[in-house]
């Protein structure tokens, strides 16, 4: 009976009578660790030509997730087959070299395995394979983080894959490459952190983010069962101070719209650029730049609308076009083009954009101009602080809070991920706000009374600084 029971338990552990597994906190041990097999097997349903064919040799890796096969580059008929040893009967011509092919491996499986359970990674079928074919160094975890990458600029997002590529290049500079699984502790991540802000000069929050790429890279691997455990969930990075985000004001906009630009390199496009994406919303430069003529449309003979899908998230936004935006549009549609072509044909236009490789080295080339251009816009217009292109999200973050606008609302407006963006967005725009609001809480009118409980001798001295 108590054997019974113990199997019972055993099995609704294990996930069996449709019972799911219950969530065992970090740090966990699976007590049924990965069991990899290396079998030789025949691909006979692949055999060439009639029935008794030769068919295809391969190397069979098993786990209890999946089942994944690797190819031998050789054929023998199934009668030259012996599946109960997985090798090539004696009787066959070249016997003694097939067999000793696919011993060797069988062999080369067996090491990788091994490397990876060296390496602290957990040897599953997938990471033994990718280590065959050289896809991924069996327990490294940059080899395992670039090869994502790989598809990653493959599937057209280039900018995505070359900035974690550098912050790769950095953990690799500071803890050797290749870098084995086991060898990412806390300790490790507190010392590469240290050694970004000492030896690069990194800022805290260009600290935090090359740790979340890591951190995801990890997870990733957690998740297809490369490794096991997280040591990124110990870490705890230096406090990081909300840095005040540029943006511009009401009168600052009319300003830099009224400035009188002279003749040549193309202020006055940029200006456009910039404006346009104050007005639609704060539309980011890349989508600015990718905007076409059909994105732009009018509801029947009524108001004029912006579609497009963001380039960094995915999302759809379709927004109000006001009339400060159509009034900068104007120009671009009354000039004859195709519905296909792009709606700032002074963008990129002049550049070869056929591949996600040149797209991105196009925006890059082109986004460097601009915000070169806004800084003598600036100037130009009076305006002081570092202004780019991005200012102009800030911008309208700013200004929407400011008429009133509710966090969902900015949010939905400029389709961030997560109200968690918006409201680092907001958060220093806010504290203007607050900040005036505190001042005026606890001080009165004039000609009203000092609020009760706050006799002269309770306010702070403003010229000693003292109590």
């Amino acid at each position: 009976m108590a054997l019974y029971l113990g199997l019972t338990a055993v099995l609704i552990a294990r996930g069996y009578f449709g019972i799911p597994r219950l969530p065992v906190p970090y740090p966990y041990r699976d007590p049924y660790p990965i069991v990899l097999t290396i079998t030789p097997t025949l691909a006979r349903h692949k055999a060439a030509g009639p029935k008794g064919g030769p068919a295809p040799v391969r190397l069979r890796l098993s786990d209890r997730a999946q089942d994944l096969y690797l190819s031998l580059d050789c054929r023998v008929r199934p009668a030259d087959w012996n599946s109960r040893t997985g090798r090539v009967r004696k009787t066959y011509p070249l016997a003694d070299e097939l067999n000793e092919l696919i011993e060797t491996r069988v062999q080369d499986a067996e090491r990788a395995r091994v490397k990876l359970l060296t390496a602290g990674a957990v040897p599953t079928a997938r990471a033994v394979k990718d280590a065959l074919t050289g896809t991924v160094e069996a327990g490294d975890f940059l080899s395992f983080a670039r090869a994502f990458l790989v598809r990653v600029e493959a599937g057209g997002n280039v900018q995505r894959a070359r900035a974690e590529r550098a912050v790769l290049d950095k953990l690799a500079s500071f803890a050797g490459d290749p870098l084995p699984f086991r060898a990412i502790t806390l300790d490790l991540l507190e010392r590469w952190a240290e050694w970004l802000r000492a030896e690069k000069g990194n800022k805290a929050s260009t600290v935090a983010r090359s740790i979340t790429v890591a951190r995801l890279h990890w997870r990733r691997a957690v998740v297809h069962g490369v490794v096991e455990g997280n040591p990124f969930e110990l870490y705890r990075g230096p406090r990081i101070d909300t840095a005040e985000r540029t943006k511009l004001t009401a009168r600052q906009l009319e300003a830099l719209s009224s400035v009188d630009l002279p003749d040549g390199f193309g202020r006055a496009s940029v200006r456009a650029w910039f404006l346009f994406a104050v007005y639609a919303g704060g539309v980011r430069f890349s989508d600015v730049m990718q905007l076409r003529r059909r994105d732009v449309h009018r509801i029947d003979g009524g108001d004029w609308r912006l579609t497009y899908r963001q380039s960094k998230t995915g999302k759809v936004v379709d927004a109000l076009l006001t009339a400060p935006a159509l009034a900068v549009l104007r120009p671009y549609l009354d000039a004859p083009g195709a519905s296909d072509d792009w709606l700032f044909s002074d963008g990129l236009g002049p550049y070869n954009v056929d591949t996600p490789a040149a797209l991105n080295a196009a925006l890059s080339s082109r986004n460097a101009y601009a915000n070169k251009v806004l800084r003598e816009l600036a100037g130009l217009a009076g305006i002081e602080g570092k202004v780019s292109f991005h200012v102009a999200r800030h911008t309208f973050a700013d200004l929407a809070r400011r008429a009133g606008w509710n966090v969902h609302d900015v949010s939905r407006a400029m389709a961030h991920s997560t109200l968690a963006v918006t409201d680092r967005y907001l958060a220093t725009m806010d504290r203007e706000r607050l900040d005036g609001g505190m001042r005026t809480l606890f001080e009165p009118a004039p000609g009203t009374l000092t609020p009760a409980g706050t006799g002269a001798g309770a306010h702070a001295d403003a010229d000693s600084g003292r109590w």
